[in-house]
């Protein structure tokens, strides 16, 4: 994205910081300069960012393409959400018996932690065994599977 600002100068040899450019705006003397991603200012010597701070990682962008009506937000880093990636999604769940806590992206605007589960326990937070590997072996070699749901009571034992 570019920010440009216009200059009342006479010269077009403007130096600028941060990657931004000048140039003569069409003979009518008046300089303009064309700042690069969250950098404004006559000579693109500010940047909006430095006051704006995301955390856990997160990268300061500008949301909008119009410099006069622009808003700062954060990119925030995967399992992190908020306007200032404040809020780490895995914290709010305990997965356990070796789950893996995941991000469940299916609804952008509501991310929400979810567990996966190995293989021998089910639940929100992997904390049902199932009967085949808890103490209930399936026998002559069949598989235990989850019939419906989450529940230990929805498995049986199948060939």
């Amino acid at each position: 994205m570019r920010l440009t600002i216009s200059l009342q100068k006479y010269k077009s040899n403007i130096r600028t910081k941060n990657g931004g450019s000048c140039f003569d705006d069409n003979g009518q003397q008046q300089i303009s300069c064309q700042c690069f991603d969250t950098f404004t200012g006559s000579r693109c010597e500010t940047n909006l960012c430095d006051d704006f701070t995301c955390e856990n990682g997160g990268n300061c962008v500008v949301s909008d393409n119009d410099p006069e009506n622009f808003q700062l937000k954060c990119d925030c880093l995967y399992g992190f959400d908020g306007e200032y990636c404040q809020r780490d999604i895995c914290s709010e769940i305990q997965c356990k018996n070796s789950g893996n806590c995941t991000v469940d992206e299916s609804d952008p605007e509501n991310l929400k932690p979810k567990c996966d589960c190995k293989d021998d326990f089910v639940g929100e937070t992997c904390d049902i065994p199932l009967v085949c590997f808890d103490g209930d072996p399936c026998q002559n070699g069949s598989e235990c599977k989850l019939l419906n749901g989450t529940n230990a009571s929805d498995q049986e034992c199948c060939t």
